[in-house]
């Protein structure tokens, strides 16, 4: 199946319809729009181009409107019509239109070799099985069959056994899984012998001397024998501590005791002084009693005296102010010319004012010089009254003071008779105590810990002997184990190691079965371009020169391009279109170019549909001089298409 026509609208500033054929030349200057359409055909085939992003808004990016569609026409009556619409708010829509019975999903690797290359080698092995039809075998039978060729290698066997199977899981990276999980068995194993190998070298060094062969006959015996020693001094040094104890109790109770007599001692001898004490204080208690009345009688005396105190310093302050009111009235009425009463201006009414007033001045006078004279009594009275007030007062503060100091001292002589009688028991007891039984008991006790330690010692002696003859034993043994798990490991090693290459020798026939019929596809179209055929190499497409392993990615760029052309081709065997999209024969030189072309036209000229290695190719260059030399050499089948700016 091919394409009849492409028609493309606003796809990078352009619409076009154009007619292709099997051989299609599309030839312009830059800018002129070759690339548009090459981008066109991805559009309709895969609904996005390898080099943009999927979605809708980065397939957007090639629309020079607010809409852009395209559309393929094909040989079979095949219709495919994708669209792109940009809304008010931005968003971008897509819309299909398939007529005509439709197309299968074509896959991207035959228009964009990147889907291969860009692949780790895991994923390109992946790509590669996936094109051998391997799931017509079940993976169970797969499973059987690998295990068939590791029948004599029970360790490797078992490592498959360990994987669980994940549903839907290819056979490809079932095997992948198998050949890690195995090659990290054989690590472990690996470092398991290491760790035995460290072990033995550890206790390389170790002898077991004759004598040591086994515990000597007699050593059980000293060792019981050293044990009952120890035994019955631990009960001597036991019973000296104990003796050290009570000898130790008995001293410092009777030291106790004597500090005690000694204080109680001093105690008693101060009762003859404090009854003295009490004999003065008592006389002294007797002279100052009956203060009290005294101080009650005094305090009469005292508030009497200042209720008179107060009472005539009231009558002279009246007196004093009687006297200025008759001096101020004297002076008024004598200021005036007339006799303010009976308005004449005798001179005797003011000479008889004048003796009046003279006369009450007097009297007042007089009345103030007695109330200031009592005034002055009172005062006196109240001081003489105040001071023997405080007089008593001091003599009661001394009479309770002398109380006070009674008391004390009654309570003193009353704890010195207390401990008169306790000194009493103090004396019957130390009188009471026994004489200490044991003779230097700190001497006894010390020599007990010396035997005992000298036992101990003895029997630590022969028990690390005896530890040391079984840990001899135990290192021995364990020498012997890591001999042998080293053998087991190295061994175990050795054959998982073995069944890892025989399944990396599995994958790599697989793959070989693979990529052989793919490689003879790639090389069709590279032979006579490249300086050697094309290969397949630890997961890489590359080629051997002179003895030299050279990987596709050290190709100069032509011959990269080549490569990515002719591997596209292979890998898109199965397509429903098998095309060929190659926008770089501009790459190539002059006889390159031609010699690539012949291949192209080759693999396009095979009778048998299925024989066919493609159905069309749609290249892109500057120049169509090559092309346009070809035809008229009589290479019929290029079509050639002249784009204008």
């Amino acid at each position: 199946m091919k394409i009849n026509t492409i028609t493309a609208r606003a796809i990078k500033g352009r619409n076009f319809t154009i007619p292709l054929e099997a051989a299609t030349i599309i030839a312009g200057a830059n800018s002129t729009g070759k690339t548009a359409v090459l981008d066109a055909i991805s559009l309709a085939l895969l609904g996005f181009v390898p080099t943009l992003p999927k979605t809708n808004p980065g397939i957007f990016s090639l629309s020079s409107d607010k809409a852009m569609s395209v559309q393929i026409d094909t040989d079979e009556g095949q219709q495919i019509e994708r669209a792109w619409s940009q809304g008010t708010n931005g968003t971008v829509n897509k819309s299909e239109r398939v007529s005509g019975g439709g197309l299968p999903p074509m896959p991207a690797i035959m228009l964009d070799a990147n889907e291969f290359f860009s692949k780790s080698e895991a994923g390109r092995m992946e790509m590669i099985f996936g094109l051998m039809n391997l799931a017509a075998t079940p993976l169970k039978q797969r499973q059987s069959d690998l295990r068939a060729i590791l029948a004599d290698n029970a360790p490797a066997i078992a490592q498959l056994d360990k994987m669980p199977n994940i549903p839907g899981e290819s056979f490809q990276r079932w095997l992948e899984r198998a050949i890690v999980g195995m090659s990290e068995a054989v690590r472990i194993e690996a470092a398991k012998a290491k760790a035995m190998r460290a072990t033995q070298q550890s206790l390389a060094h170790l002898q077991l001397k004759d004598e040591s062969e086994a515990a000597p006959a007699d050593l059980e015996a000293q060792l019981t024998a050293a044990r009952t020693i120890l035994e019955e001094r631990r009960e001597t040094k036991a019973k000296a501590e104990a003796e050290l104890q009570g000898a130790t109790n008995s001293v410092q109770r009777r030291f106790g005791l004597t500090v005690k007599q000694a204080k109680l001692s001093q105690v008693t001898a101060s009762k003859e002084t404090i009854e003295k004490k009490i004999e003065v204080l008592t006389a002294e208690k007797a002279q100052v009693e009956g203060a009290d009345q005294k101080v009650k009688d005094f305090r009469d005396a005292t508030t009497t005296a200042q209720i008179a105190d107060v009472t005539t310093r009231e009558a002279a302050t009246v007196a004093a102010t009687r006297l200025r009111e008759i001096e101020f009235e004297r002076d008024e009425v004598l200021s005036h010319k007339e006799c303010p009463t009976c308005f004449t201006n005798k001179p005797t009414w003011k000479r008889a004012a004048t003796k009046r007033y003279d006369t009450l001045v007097s009297e007042a006078e007089e009345k103030a010089a007695v109330a200031l004279a009592a005034h002055k009594e009172a005062e006196k009275a109240a001081a003489y009254a105040r001071s023997q007030q405080k007089e008593a007062e001091h003599r009661a503060a001394r009479l309770e003071d002398l109380g006070g100091k009674l008391f004390n001292l009654t309570n003193e002589l009353a704890a010195c008779e207390r401990a008169a009688e306790s000194l009493a028991e103090v004396e019957k007891e130390l009188e009471s105590l026994p004489a200490t039984e044991v003779d230097n008991p700190l001497a006894i006790s010390h020599n007990a810990d010396m035997e005992f330690e000298d036992a101990f010692n003895a029997v630590r002696a022969l028990e690390d002997k005896m530890q040391l003859i079984a840990n001899e034993k135990a290192d021995l043994k364990r020498l012997a184990e890591a001999a042998d798990a080293f053998d087991k490991a190295t061994a175990a090693a050795a054959k998982i190691k073995q069944g890892v290459e025989v399944l990396i020798e599995a994958r790599a026939h697989y793959m070989q079965d693979g990529i052989t019929p793919l490689l003879t596809v790639a090389n069709a179209f590279a032979q006579g371009i490249l300086p050697s055929p094309l290969e397949f190499l630890n997961g890489e497409i590359g080629r051997t020169e002179n003895n030299r392993w050279i990987p596709s990615r050290g190709f100069s760029g032509a011959e990269q391009a080549i490569t990515h052309a002719a591997i596209s081709a292979a890998l898109g065997s199965q397509a429903p279109i098998r095309i060929v999209l190659f926008d770089e024969l501009g790459r190539l030189d002059s006889k390159s170019k031609g010699r690539f072309m012949e291949n192209v036209i080759a693999a396009l000229s095979r009778d048998d549909s299925k024989n066919r290695l493609i159905d069309q190719f749609i290249g892109a260059d500057v120049s169509d001089t090559t092309y346009q030399g070809m035809n008229e050499a009589g290479n019929a089948g290029l079509h050639i298409i002249r784009l204008k700016t």
